[in-house]
């Protein structure tokens, strides 16, 4: 977490954003694609979840255009959670449109700090799954 407070307050709205903006409608269009693809109701849901993903896409690939990372050079614990949140569509062609978008995903996915975060949580949800 920054020290400064105005970086402080950076990092919890990309925090923030990438939990409650970004996050929702990528993890319904790889719940749709994994699950219920052929359904119906999906195939009419998931065109405007699309919209809504490149609306969100869009905003981040402007920040990534001026930046390396959310705040900067820096990798942060938001980049861990905008790349966790990101990462549910590498399946789709939607990230094709964004390069800013999945440069930044290479270059979160090298750090060790992301490994080690994305190891534990692997781990983690392999064992909810087990139960």
């Amino acid at each position: 977490m920054p020290e400064p407070a105005a970086e402080r307050a950076k990092a919890l709205q990309w925090a923030f954003a990438a939990l409650d903006t970004v996050e929702g409608p990528l993890t319904e269009i790889a719940s749709i694609d994994l699950f219920d693809a052929d359904a119906e109701w999906a195939k009419l849901r998931r065109p405007a979840l699309v919209e809504l993903a490149h609306k969100r896409l869009e905003i981040l690939s402007d920040t990534l255009s001026k930046t390396r990372y959310l705040l900067g050079n820096v990798f942060t614990y938001p980049d861990i959670l905008m790349a966790l949140a990101v990462r549910q569509i590498q399946h789709t062609t939607i990230l094709e449109t964004y390069p800013k978008v999945t440069a930044y995903l290479a270059r979160c996915y090298e750090r060790a700090s992301w490994q080690t975060c994305f190891e534990a949580y692997s781990r983690r949800i392999q064992g909810a799954g087990a139960m």
